[in-house]
């Protein structure tokens, strides 16, 4: 069989990338315009101090805009800015993980603060474990990666032996969060709703917002997984 050239093989993955990667964003654009739905039309908006129960309301907003949204374009900015000098992707990859490293931690503070005022126990269910976890796990993974790759910067050799336990851990992260999210969903689903097998509107709601993360999350991860999108080093790297 005749090989096609390079060039084409190229220009053909590249526009593959960008049809998947839009239809991804159109799903993540989805999913969270749905999560901004469910917390200010059905669940009553946003407050901090002034109403404890509101508070709450921003967990699962600013944990899925940090967790899934700025993180997955973070681990897929190397991909789609394939033409740019490594080094400016590297402080765009920094600047979108602290971003969403941020966002995490005031959602977590919301919920503590929350259980805190009303007395509730911390960290009992599988969610709260989870979801703890992976925020743990970020701020590690963020530290080792700012050290070693960005400041002070560790040897070429070190960087390179340990770039796959980076990108690896990265992956892990993501999938943590998909998980804690898809199951603090469920928590709060089961809470708020008692009749949630009548599948009134808001029960519909967020069984969309889960499906629409899944699809979301598995074209993220293809997109940064396979191979023919993988970014080609440039000359001035």
């Amino acid at each position: 069989m005749e090989k096609m050239p390079l060039e084409k093989t190229s220009n053909s993955a590249k526009w593959r990338f960008l049809i998947t990667y839009g239809i991804c964003t159109v799903f993540g654009l989805t999913m969270y315009i749905l999560v901004l739905v469910w917390n200010t039309h059905f669940r009553g908006g946003f407050a901090w101090t002034s109403d404890i129960m509101l508070m709450m309301n921003w967990h699962p907003v600013l944990l899925i805009l940090g967790l899934s949204v700025f993180y997955s374009q973070s681990i897929l900015v190397f991909r789609l800015g394939r033409n740019f000098p490594k080094k400016i992707l590297k402080l765009i990859h920094m600047s979108l993980n602290l971003i969403a490293f941020i966002l995490s931690v005031i959602g977590l503070k919301a919920a503590f603060n929350m259980r805190t005022a009303t007395g509730e126990q911390h960290l009992y269910s599988l969610h709260s474990w989870i979801g703890f976890l992976t925020v743990l796990f970020f701020a590690a993974q963020f530290a080792f990666g700012f050290v070693t790759y960005l400041y002070p910067g560790l040897p070429a050799s070190i960087r390179a032996a340990s770039m796959p336990v980076h990108r690896a851990g990265g992956k892990a992260i993501f999938l943590m969060g998909l998980v804690a999210t898809a199951t603090g969903l469920m928590t709060k689903a089961s809470m708020v709703l008692p009749n949630y097998s009548e599948m009134s509107s808001e029960a519909y709601v967020v069984n969309f917002i889960a499906l629409f993360l899944v699809v979301f999350s598995g074209l993220a991860l293809y997109l940064v997984n396979a191979p023919a999108y993988r970014r080609i080093p440039l000359p001035n790297d």
